[in-house]
């Protein structure tokens, strides 16, 4: 990790500008091309869901504005961070689970596994929960499609949120209805639309090869 050096900031003007927002915050929806991906998952015997935590992660983290947090007064950089997402629980409830990043797809998948059956296992929801932010929040909403999103955010939160829906057929094609929320002083449309395009190369590289 390393803390900004404000002065020589490129974004620092923009940082001053949203940051002093009450809600300096954009969200993004989409229509990620998915097609075969279910299909692909299955022939593997791939888990759908955490294969979509790790392709979300694998993009999120080759780009610099997706692992640069606000703290207090300062702006710090992360080498590497982590999914931190929900899994249903009890009662229609569901309960947070973090897991380490690894690019190794593999590995990630049998960390992620273990990591949701304990998280599916506690006693209480917010056992040992403590705040990070060398995180990515991500939740997926299974029944069906959507058009928008917004996400519940801590004053001065500056952690990326993302979630999807159900992936669904729309004109001849496979799509995954996906949304972002990004603190816009740290991050802008460009940034988000890199992303969504490395995601989107992603999922179609797993369809393809799994």
């Amino acid at each position: 990790m390393q803390v900004i050096d404000q002065a020589t900031w490129p974004r620092r003007d923009h940082f001053l500008v949203y940051g002093a927002l009450e809600y300096p915050y954009f969200s993004l929806t989409v229509d990620l091309e998915v097609t075969g991906l279910l299909a692909a998952l299955k022939t593997a015997g791939l888990p759908v869901y955490p294969t979509i935590i790790h392709a979300v992660s694998a993009a999120a983290n080759a780009i610099v504005e997706f692992r640069t947090r606000i703290r207090g007064e300062s702006v710090v950089l992360h080498d590497v961070v982590a999914p931190s997402f929900t899994v249903p629980w009890k009662d229609d409830l569901f309960s947070f689970c973090a897991v380490a990043y690894d690019l190794d797809r593999d590995r990630f998948l049998e960390s992620c596994l273990a990591e949701m059956a304990k998280a599916q296992a506690v006693e209480s929801v917010l056992q040992g929960a403590a705040f990070r932010d060398d995180v990515l929040y991500m939740s997926c909403f299974p029944w069906g499609a959507f058009t928008g999103m917004t996400h519940p955010m801590r004053a001065n939160d500056s952690i990326p949120r993302f979630a999807w829906g159900k992936i669904t057929p729309k004109e001849g094609r496979e799509v995954l209805p996906f949304n972002l929320q990004l603190h816009h002083g740290l991050a802008d449309g460009v940034h988000a639309a890199r992303f969504l395009a490395r995601l989107e190369a992603l999922l179609n590289s797993v369809a393809r090869h799994s």
